[in-house]
């Protein structure tokens, strides 16, 4: 098992080897959308403002243009009445840094939100989506990081799958490596200009990543 210093280092690594082979890209397209994205009135969010900042977020630094093609066609005006219909919710976590909060009483409103992103966009899209509105409080993931976190923590937290309650046990996982590992991360975040979500997401990536092209070779 890593030590806990074992597990900075890697982190560090991980970061500085995707920074150099993607930052230009990443401050070009994550950077700017994140910051258009959640300066913008949730409330009165139009079709317009997803099909373009978000649409260009999930194809082109998410990757996930294979599985736009598959959604309904209407699925960006769904996508806006959707925000439109819980902006109450996302304004209230604008503010909010996972690592501060007590998300036990925010449950209810947590779920709500990933279940209305996720009945129009699916679950690794979702998480993207909820990033964009507030990437201090919403993290990323994918099916690799999915099944690594839930390998790791279902035994001590609760199952962690595409479910609204396995998004949920997820933030509470992401809380404890955030609270675990703040002095590293708050050290990147600085030196990189990113959420520490973010730069938790690099090293996340990484790790599920390796593990699966193990599997496979």
């Amino acid at each position: 098992m890593k030590t806990d210093n074992k597990i900075a280092e890697a982190i560090e690594r991980s970061v500085e080897i995707q920074m150099n082979k993607e930052g230009y890209a990443d401050n070009l397209i994550y950077d700017t959308i994140v910051e258009v994205v959640r300066k913008g009135n949730f409330c009165e969010i139009k079709e317009i403002d997803v099909s373009g900042p978000i649409k260009t977020f999930l194809n082109n630094w998410g990757l996930m243009g294979w599985v736009l093609a598959r959604w309904d066609e209407d699925w960006e005006s769904q996508l806006a009445r959707g925000i439109r219909e819980n902006c109450g919710i996302f304004e209230k976590f604008r503010a909010l840094h996972l690592e501060d909060c007590d998300i036990d009483g925010m449950k209810s409103e947590i779920e709500g939100c990933y279940a209305a992103v996720k009945s129009i966009v699916k679950a690794t899209s979702a998480s993207k989506v909820l990033h964009l509105l507030n990437c201090n409080f919403f993290p990323l993931w994918d099916v690799a990081i999915r099944r690594e976190a839930n390998n790791k923590f279902k035994n001590k937290i609760g199952r962690i799958d595409d479910s609204t309650e396995g998004y949920f046990n997820f933030m509470f996982a992401i809380q404890v490596i955030l609270r675990q590992y703040d002095k590293i991360l708050s050290m990147l975040s600085e030196r990189y200009k990113k959420p520490k979500l973010r730069i938790l997401d690099m090293f996340l990536w990484n790790e599920a990543h390796k593990n699966r092209d193990k599997e496979n070779d």
